[in-house]
């Protein structure tokens, strides 16, 4: 599957400087992540959200991911590592 990518750039809301973003993990198979902007890329075998100051990647099999708001999206899969950058 290939990837999908975004040119958008990393911008902070006000929201995101008060309440940096959050990941709520259930077991291995879902990432609830809130105060993020947007997903940069994805396939099946990762996938990289933008949260602002910071890119979480998660990485492993079957990875599907949904936007349920402007602010909150859903890795679902078998996740095997979670990875935090700084833009």
């Amino acid at each position: 599957m290939a990837k999908v990518k975004s040119k958008n750039k990393i911008t902070k809301t006000a929201t995101q400087i008060i309440n940096p973003p959050t990941v709520d993990l259930i077991s291995n198979k879902e990432a609830l992540i809130n105060g993020c902007c947007g997903i940069l890329e994805y396939d099946t075998a990762s996938a990289k959200i933008n949260c602002g100051n910071m890119i979480i990647g998660f990485y492993g099999n079957q990875l599907s991911v949904q936007a349920l708001s402007i602010e909150e999206i859903v890795v679902t899969g078998e996740i095997i590592k979670i990875e935090f950058s700084n833009c």
